[in-house]
């Protein structure tokens, strides 16, 4: 692990922008230059010392000067949107509740699905590690409606 000292003597923080930059060459990457680059699921990652260590969290070590003792949250859910205000700590849960609609959803609206056979939509939401039934409703974008209000009397601010 980096010290807070060696991190700064490397790299500058924006917290407008939320890129780091090259403070010293490193290697064949000038001083000045941009530091980092995008993994496959989205996240920033910077390389120092041969460690790789994700941007959000480095951001929270920058600012703070030690490291997040839980999860560093996405507010706006873009895992490379590390401006310092789209930045929280977060449980692992809230971190969960403030994912966005999963990939293999039908209904196009998180928390709502229409069972086979089923002529209305169900609406659900995650509730002390429980999914918890809203009720029926003619359309999705009713079911949804209903979801968005659990989730946010629920999950206060992160909900999604």
């Amino acid at each position: 692990m980096i010290t807070h000292h060696e991190l700064r003597g490397w790299l500058h923080y924006d917290q407008e922008t939320g890129h780091f930059t090259w403070i010293k060459r490193n290697g064949g990457v000038a001083a000045g230059s941009r530091a980092g680059s995008t993994r496959g699921e989205g996240y920033e990652q910077i390389i120092l010392r041969g460690n790789a260590y994700q941007s959000h969290r480095l951001a929270w070590f920058y600012i703070h000067g030690e490291w997040p003792q839980a999860q560093v949250d996405h507010r706006n859910g873009v895992r490379s949107d590390n401006r310092w205000s789209n930045l929280r700590l977060a449980t692992r849960t809230q971190n969960q509740w403030n994912t966005g609609t999963r990939s293999d959803n039908s209904s196009g609206f998180k928390g709502v699905t229409r069972p086979k056979g089923r002529t209305k939509w169900h609406a659900y939401i995650n509730e002390n590690g429980r999914r918890k039934f809203l009720g029926s409703y003619l359309t999705a974008e009713e079911a949804n409606q209903a979801a968005i209000a659990a989730r946010q009397a629920a999950h206060g601010e992160f909900a999604r």
